[in-house]
């Protein structure tokens, strides 16, 4: 069975301008809010290890701090977040 990890309170993911990191056992997770849909991604980009949860998100891409690359947010679907596996991830990001 999985493990309930509260994230946040409605307004405060309502107050997001950029992306949350929240970590629960093992994993640490970017939340991002895209126009009252949220998206919850693996943190660590595949590239160089950098933390989503602190890049910029340019319409419904969010851009890596470190190295711009740029993961699609629509490309996992909102309220999911099945990007645990790396090469699902991988599959999903859209280079520069």
């Amino acid at each position: 069975m999985g493990l309930f990890v509260k994230v946040g309170t409605t307004p405060e993911l309502e107050a997001l301008e950029a992306g949350k990191l929240v970590e629960a056992p093992g994993q640490r997770i970017a939340i991002f809010n895209l126009g009252g849909k949220y998206w919850a991604i693996e943190d660590t980009c595949p590239h160089r290890g950098g933390p989503l949860s602190e890049g910029m998100l340019a319409e419904d891409e969010v851009i890596c701090p470190w190295h711009g690359s740029r993961f699609n947010l629509n490309r996992f679907g909102p309220h999911t977040a099945g990007t645990t596996e790396r090469e699902e991830f991988s599959r999903a990001h859209r280079r520069n």
